[in-house]
This record gives C-alpha cells, sequence and structure tokens, in this order.
C-alpha cells in the first residue's frame, strides 16, 4: 500500500476501538484491532473505525465504545468526530 505523507513523512495509519462494560463494579475493557489496515488516508482509516464499532456493538452487546483511534507507524494519533478528547493531533 502506498504511503501518504503527514508533515513531509511516509506513514501508515492503524484502526482501533476501545469497547468497555461495568463487571461488579469494574471497567472491563477490549481494545479491538483491525484486521483489514493500515491506511494511506485518514478518511479511510475514521470510516473503518465507524465500521469497527458498530460491528463490536453488535457481536458485544453489553458493551459500550469508550474510544477510537487512528494511530500513525509514528505514534501520532488522529480525532474522531465522536471521540475527540480520546485522541490528539500529530
Amino acid at each position: 500500500a502506498k504511503a501518504f505523507s503527514i508533515r513531509g513523512r511516509d506513514t501508515m495509519i492503524y484502526a482501533t476501538v476501545i469497547v468497555c462494560k461495568l463487571a461488579m463494579g469494574l471497567p472491563d475493557c477490549i481494545l479491538l484491532s483491525d484486521n483489514r489496515g493500515p491506511y494511506n488516508a485518514i478518511e479511510h482509516c475514521i470510516s473503518r473505525t465507524e465500521q469497527m464499532q458498530q460491528d463490536a456493538l453488535q457481536v458485544l452487546p453489553k458493551y459500550k465504545v469508550a474510544e477510537t483511534n487512528c494511530i500513525s507507524e509514528k505514534g501520532g494519533k488522529y480525532g474522531t468526530k465522536r471521540f475527540p478528547s480520546s485522541t490528539h493531533s500529530v
């Protein structure tokens, strides 16, 4: 896959979603990693996190989405509209 440039650096972007539920008063969270990426455009990653959220909530109906991230190879995170506080810009 062709990488795109972020501030002059080529990189790939990975989609992740964290879902949580309360179990005996304590949070029980699962980190879901995308098995289709990485992506070379932030728009593709954000679209994929939306698909992952829908799929996760169908499979894990007692869980709620706590965080979504698009993370570059270089360690930068990109915000999503639904969970802007869970990410920061590069």
